[in-house]
């Protein structure tokens, strides 16, 4: 990514460039959260290049929550501004880690939120630099895979949490009724975690899809 914003038409980019790079044969892209917006545009720009779309969490609607958008939005703008040490201290702070991931899952599994925990306290907060953590940040709160959704003409397969309250469902609904040819799966009792929460429905789902 050297070179290119961290934005969606640079994420956009780099995965166009990396399919054909590989030579890939109209393959399936799967996208979770805000790898939905991305792949979404994948496939509104460059139909051709894919055969399928699977949105799982995707980013159907903005942010909700002015006060929690606010902090969020502040968060990352510290991190960004304080020196590199401090920065880089804030923006991996294990505390806040563990709240987001708190405010992600919806399992009651002991074992898996431990999972989830350690798994984003060990990579959650990695990133090469602040500027691109921040860019990131910043693509994924302006940008929806909605606003793509009307130029998606291929199967798509939609996997949603009932609980998600980073994609709530209302909105999801809305990015279904925009997709030409779309199938749609919600999971109960399972929030923004899709692959960790129920990642066997999760499978027969693509599966399913797939075939």
């Amino acid at each position: 990514m050297a070179g290119r914003q961290h934005n969606i038409a640079g994420y956009r980019d780099f995965t166009e460039a990396f399919i054909t790079k590989l030579e890939l044969k109209k393959p399936v892209l799967l996208g979770h959260s805000f790898g939905s917006i991305v792949v979404a545009a994948v496939a509104a720009q460059s139909p051709k290049l894919i055969s399928k779309l699977v949105l799982v969490n995707p980013i159907a609607s903005p942010p909700s929550g002015a006060v929690l958008v606010k902090l969020a939005d502040f968060y990352y703008w510290l991190g960004h501004k304080l020196p590199e040490s401090a920065g880089r201290a804030l923006l991996g702070n294990p505390l806040i880690v563990r709240f987001t991931t708190i405010a992600l899952a919806r399992t009651r599994d002991k074992q898996v939120r431990q999972l989830i925990h350690q798994n984003h306290l060990n990579y959650f907060s990695t990133f090469q630099t602040r500027s691109a953590l921040n860019q990131a940040y910043k693509a994924g709160t302006t940008h929806t895979a909605t606003e793509f959704a009307a130029q998606i003409a291929m199967p798509t397969l939609q996997i949603v949490g009932e609980q998600d309250n980073v994609a709530p469902l209302t909105g999801q609904h809305i990015l279904a009724g925009k997709l030409a040819k779309n199938t749609f799966v919600a999971l109960p009792n399972v929030g923004h975690l899709v692959h960790y929460e129920q990642p066997a429905e999760a499978a027969r789902a693509i599966k399913k899809f797939l075939q």
